[in-house]
């Protein structure tokens, strides 16, 4: 079966995740994608052994974060400060479509791999490049990694339970690790995605620019547009006080959570019936949205105590057959055995040369007649040194073994 981007050909010289994480998406999308890696220094992920004290390495060696920004590629390991080494990525750009670097625009020009020097190797280039902060402004050429843009963004402001103790007001929440990570590498990919028609279509060669400060404001763009347009900031919620106790979160008897996201009016009726509460239908306190705003203190007490009357998986029968919105509360461990993740894709498995079968995360995006597929794990350092040099470069086989004896591969 075809994929969508076969026959695109991406160079992805990128270090830890933004960059990588892009051309992992575009490498799903059936891309020939070639993760180039300094030699003697490699892609620093591959070192990273913890996280916020959470181990990172598994059998082997290998580096969890490392296999899955990397699955789908080939790999080469390659001396970039060295002529020869330079000549090998201007053979590789012009034989691809699409050059994505997270590394400082500093960097790149300062080894000739800036946008000017590569188009005169390929005029119809596609260069992406990733940065914390944007290309333009005062702090557009410093360094930055997931934390310090999901700081700028707001999200810390915004996260958290103002019923948890330790949190006092107006203090930032630390959200979860790899969020601004993650949005940067889908927003880059998105990019890409842009750029690719815009060169097909219109026969444009450009530089296209993604930042993880303007990935997290697209994150949080509902949140932003309220604030702009309304000069209102979004609140942390606390459980017990919700505006809404309909659009809140239950411990059932069994100690596991749900949440119930219930906005409209006419889910009021059909919600009590299904929770045993036909009596609070009419009830005064409760019969409109302003009316349970007002005593959602009591309402969400009644609702606490109710739904710690039976197991979660009681309610879940319960509320599906009244064709509500909820959801369980799931852990990441969870997550593995959720049907609906595995029946979609979102988790799936495969056959990795040195772990064995494993679960791995699948794909976001369903085409019925080019799927994204996983084909491959995350290359060894320098794996595909000789088949791309010789295949995608033109080198002859002596030549490649010259390049390894100078100290460029």
């Amino acid at each position: 079966m075809a994929a969508i981007l076969q026959g695109i050909r991406v160079i992805d010289w990128g270090m830890w995740y933004v960059g990588p994480g892009a051309a992992a998406l575009l490498a799903d999308m059936g891309a020939d994608v070639i993760h180039v890696e300094q030699r003697g220094l490699g892609d620093q992920m591959r070192g990273l052994h913890t996280i916020i004290g959470t181990p990172q390495m598994l059998p082997g060696g290998r580096q969890v974060t490392f296999e899955y920004g990397n699955r789908n590629k080939r790999g080469i390991s390659l001396d970039m400060s060295k002529a020869e080494g330079r000549e090998v990525i201007y053979r590789l750009v012009a034989k691809s479509d699409i050059f994505l670097t997270n590394f400082r625009e500093s960097s790149a020009r300062a080894l000739g791999l800036g946008y000017e020097d590569l188009k005169k190797h390929n005029p119809q280039i596609l260069y992406l490049s990733a940065s914390c902060f944007g290309p333009k402004g005062p702090d557009s050429g410093l360094p930055g990694l997931d934390m310090v843009a999901a700081a700028r963004s707001g999200l810390m402001m915004i996260s958290g339970d103002e019923d948890v103790e330790e949190l006092k007001p107006g203090e930032p929440v630390l959200p979860p690790i790899g969020v601004a990570d993650e949005m940067g590498a889908v927003m880059l990919a998105f990019a890409a995605l842009g750029g690719i028609i815009a060169r097909d279509r219109l026969g444009i060669s450009q530089e296209v620019h993604v930042s993880q400060l303007g990935a997290m404001s697209k994150l949080l763009g509902f949140l932003i547009n309220q604030n702009l347009l309304l000069g209102v900031s979004a609140l942390r919620q606390k459980r017990t006080e919700a505006r809404n106790p309909l659009y809140n979160l239950y411990r059932c008897r069994d100690g596991k959570w749900l949440a119930l996201g219930l906005l409209r009016e006419k889910e009021w009726g059909p919600f009590c019936q299904a929770v045993g509460l036909e009596h609070l239908e009419e009830d005064p306190r409760f019969a409109t949205p302003a009316q349970r705003a007002q005593h959602c203190r009591g309402l969400i007490a009644i609702l606490d105590q109710t739904f710690l009357n039976r197991n979660r998986d009681g309610w879940i029968g319960q509320l599906r057959a009244a064709d509500l919105m909820f959801a369980p509360v799931n852990s990441l461990a969870d997550l593995k055995d959720d049907p609906q993740m595995i029946a979609n894709e979102y988790i799936t498995t495969m056959d990795h040369p040195s772990l064995g079968k494993i679960n791995f995360p699948g794909f976001p995006v369903h085409f019925s007649q080019t799927p994204m597929t996983l084909r491959s794990p995350a290359p060894e350092y320098g794996q595909h040194n000789m088949e791309v040099l010789t295949d995608v470069c033109g080198y002859a086989a002596e030549e490649v073994a010259r390049l390894y004896e100078i100290g460029v591969l």
